[in-house]
This record gives structure tokens, sequence and C-alpha cells, in this order.
């Protein structure tokens, strides 16, 4: 079984620790080099092709996706990405932070077509890294709104939750956005990793405009030993 790590994998330098401290977000580039990203890419493709794919369909997302085992069994380029060399890199930002039990939201691919895209959202776990498999296309920027949300932490209880979801609701207004936080937009480059605050960082990709299908793996971390109720994640197959 052939992993990525090649010896080439980029580490977080001390610059990285200190904006993602700062700014509640980092971007390593060219994290993987690009004999590792025609490994992916072509394992992930012949997936997409060959086996079956989630289809989100919502009103403002289109795209397909596929996670946890499905990753694990056809993707062999990614072995020990996730729960080692990528996990060592996420402590260095917070030495608190472990994979996720459910494997199938922890680790995910996206497969986002030209007009296709995923409406603003906030994750449910504390830290989210994104990895760009390629960049031959026009549009699909990652766009962040950096610390934007007040989160009263996991959701146990349904006050707490209708309490948090209240407070989403107000913090999702055009006026609040424009007014109280940060627009990031990032155009990803192939090899490119993103890291960001899930929690409290609103964040949606742009339209693909035109080109090839933008490939992103999504890596979820949390507390160690933090459980999920997957029942309404959009990955199910």
């Amino acid at each position: 079984m052939r992993s990525p790590l090649t010896g080439k994998a980029a580490i977080l330098t001390e610059s990285d620790i200190r904006k993602f401290h700062v700014q509640g977000y980092c971007i390593v580039q060219q994290f993987l080099p690009p004999n590792d990203l025609v490994q992916l890419r072509a394992e992930i493709e012949n997936y997409v092709t060959h086996q079956k794919t989630t289809q989100v369909r919502w009103a403002a997302s289109h795209f397909d996706t596929f996670n946890g085992s499905m990753v694990d069994k056809h993707v062999p380029a990614l072995d020990g990405l996730y729960d080692h060399h990528l996990l060592h890199e996420i402590k260095k930002l917070n030495p608190r932070m472990g994979t996720l039990a459910q494997r199938g939201v922890g680790l995910s691919i996206n497969v986002i077509p030209n007009n296709g895209r995923f409406q603003p959202h906030f994750d449910r776990h504390r830290l989210t890294a994104v990895l760009y498999i390629n960049d031959e296309y026009d549009g699909g920027e990652m766009r962040l709104y950096p610390r934007i949300r007040y989160w009263l932490g996991p959701p146990i209880g349904w006050l707490k939750k209708k309490l948090q979801r209240l407070l989403d609701n107000h913090v999702r207004r055009d006026t609040y956005v424009s007014i109280y936080s940060k627009q990031v937009s990032i155009k990803p480059r192939a090899g490119d990793l993103i890291i960001f605050e899930g929690t409290r960082t609103y964040h949606a990709v742009q339209p693909v405009t035109a080109g090839m299908d933008r490939i992103s793996i999504q890596f979820a971390y949390d507390l160690i030993g933090t459980s999920y109720d997957i029942s309404d994640y959009y990955g199910k197959l």
C-alpha cells in the first residue's frame, strides 16, 4: 500500500502556527509534492468513475462526495495521512486534538463539477483541514469568514441546540457578515492545505465556472474522544 508521505510532505512552521492563532486559519503551500498529487488524483478519479458516490443536490449546493471506509479502501495513497502525519501537525496547533471516532465524518473527498458549489456553513468539529488535489478550473474559491460565530460548545441538550440555532441565524445575515467579519477568498492551488477553526468559521465553496472538476480532501479533528450524531450528515451513502 503506497503512502503519499515520501519524506517531502510539509510541516507547519512557527509562522504557520502563529498565523493560525492570530487569524483563525493558515495556508500551508505545497503540503504534498506533485508526484503524490498525481497518485491521489488517479485513485480518486478511478473511484468516482467506477464506484458509488453520495450526490449532494441542495438548493445552494451541488457536488459528489465519498468518505470513511470507502476512502480507506479505494484511495490507499492516503494511508497514514489523516491519522499520523497530518494529525501530528494539527497537534502543534492544539495538542488536545485527535481524529474523529466516526471516520465517515472525519475523512471525506468532495468532487465539485462545473456549475457546482458548496453553500455557506459551519462545521461541527473544531478544526478542519482541506487539501486541494487539482486547480485546472475557474472559480471554486474557498470563502472564509473566520471567527464570526458565537459557538456555545458541543450541542448537548435541546435548549443549547435551540440557542445555537438562534445565534447562527443572526450571524448568517448578510449585514452582520459584511460588518463584523473579514472575508477571506482563497483560490485553491494543487497541493496546498488550508487549516481553519471549523466550528467558528463560516465558509463556502464558490461556483466552479469552467474547466475540470474541483477535487479536495477534507480532514476533521476535535478533542480526543469526541463523538457526533451523524444522522443528518450530508456525506452518508
